[in-house]
């Protein structure tokens, strides 16, 4: 009984702990603006991908513009989410404390360090969910590179699941955001498990396949638009629909 009310506690206080204030203030406050500048335009590929997602986690994507880690937040605006970054940002004590408060875990881009391990598995059992850019770096460009074997191990060593999302960099300035979630990846068979390199590997290319197919989704969506909008109207307003062949 008295175990049941300390974890009771220990979860209230979780929710509205002061460590939390900073970052509550510019997400709620910061929101607004972000969604008149960003105007997010959200594609879910199933009903698994739309349900909210409760407990542990890990939220990949691609990662092409500096604004990725608030785009990556956009979906599950309802859950705090403490994303991986670059430790060049806590170098200073100023940046140490402040991205420390936006929830941050800092991360050697060159060689992932046991700390930053620790901390994101820390993460994970306290029921967190966390954003990472298996790339290992930002890139200018939409190719989606090979993913680093971190990720994949991580899931691994808790089972937790692994939700894929493609971050589509606007064209211009004043285009849309256009996001898609895909289905969480099930880790829970792969839980204790001793991991290989080449089960690593193996999940880590199927992560990669998994983001190219959100890309091609969404792809397909705005073509299928584009061609909706072309087709031609008939005097009663109602589009004609035409097929491969002109018929």
């Amino acid at each position: 009984m008295n175990s049941e009310k300390e974890r009771k506690k220990t979860k209230k206080a979780k929710l509205f702990g002061f460590r939390y204030l900073l970052y509550d203030f510019i997400k709620w406050t910061g929101a607004w603006s972000a969604l008149f500048a960003l105007r997010p335009r959200i594609y879910y590929t199933g009903k698994a991908a739309k349900k909210k997602v409760r407990g542990a986690a890990i939220v990949i994507a691609n990662h092409e513009s500096y604004l990725d880690p608030i785009k990556m937040q956009m979906p599950f605006w309802y859950r705090r989410m403490h994303i991986v970054a670059t430790s060049e940002l806590f170098k200073s004590k100023r940046g140490n404390w402040f991205f420390r408060k936006l929830l941050c875990i800092p991360v050697n881009k060159k060689k992932f360090g046991l700390s930053s391990f620790r901390e994101i598995i820390n993460n994970l059992d306290e029921g967190n969910l966390v954003g990472i850019f298996p790339e290992g770096e930002l890139k200018h460009s939409s190719d989606i590179k090979n993913f680093k074997s971190g990720v994949a191990l991580m899931a691994m060593k808790r089972g937790v699941p692994i939700i894929p999302i493609y971050i589509k960099r606007p064209e211009h300035w004043y285009n849309r955001q256009r996001i898609v979630v895909g289905e969480p990846i099930l880790m829970e068979k792969y839980e204790g498990v001793m991991p290989t390199a080449e089960m690593l590997n193996e999940i880590s290319c199927l992560l990669r396949e998994k983001e190219i197919e959100l890309m091609e989704f969404l792809r397909n969506k705005q073509k299928s638009r584009k061609e909706k909008k072309s087709a031609p109207v008939c005097d009663d307003g109602k589009q004609v629909n035409v097929n491969h062949d002109g018929y």
